[in-house]
């Protein structure tokens, strides 16, 4: 004979199976949780090798301190050797323009002389207070006096 399930047996089923139901989506919620945040981490790693500071990004650019000092010392030399030839040169150009300038006496012609422009016109230019000697002429209209 075969016994049927009392009331409290039925209920106690029932409460078995609702509760490993719930057990169950509660797991497989806790668990795609649980994987969205281990490829979130995954993920975050990658980007930080993707981002991270290549050795030669460092203060030295790769080189150590002794190597960047004297990397550091060779361009400084090289400049100060620059800014002395560019001196030197600076120098040969001022002696050839103060040569230049020097009376050439043993040359002859007009050099070391200055030709004086007089005459009527510088008259007339010194008189009016309007034209100069450089400038084109201007028509001027004297007020009587």
């Amino acid at each position: 004979m075969t016994k049927t399930p009392t009331e409290a047996e039925l209920i106690e089923r029932e409460l078995a199976a609702q509760v490993e139901r719930e057990l169950e989506v509660e797991m497989n919620r806790k668990r795609a949780e649980i994987a969205a945040r281990l490829r979130r981490e995954a993920e975050m790693r990658e980007y930080d090798r993707i981002n991270a500071r290549h050795p030669i990004e460092d203060k030295y650019g790769g080189l150590t301190a002794e190597q960047h000092a004297a990397r550091d010392k060779a361009m400084r030399e090289r400049a100060a050797a620059d800014y002395a030839a560019m001196d030197a040169a600076e120098a040969r150009g001022r002696e050839r323009v103060a040569a230049m300038r020097q009376p050439r006496a043993s040359m002859g012609g007009s050099e070391g002389f200055r030709i004086k422009h007089g005459g009527r016109d510088e008259r007339r230019n010194r008189a009016c207070p309007v034209r100069r000697r450089n400038y084109p002429r201007q028509a001027v209209r004297h007020r009587g006096g």
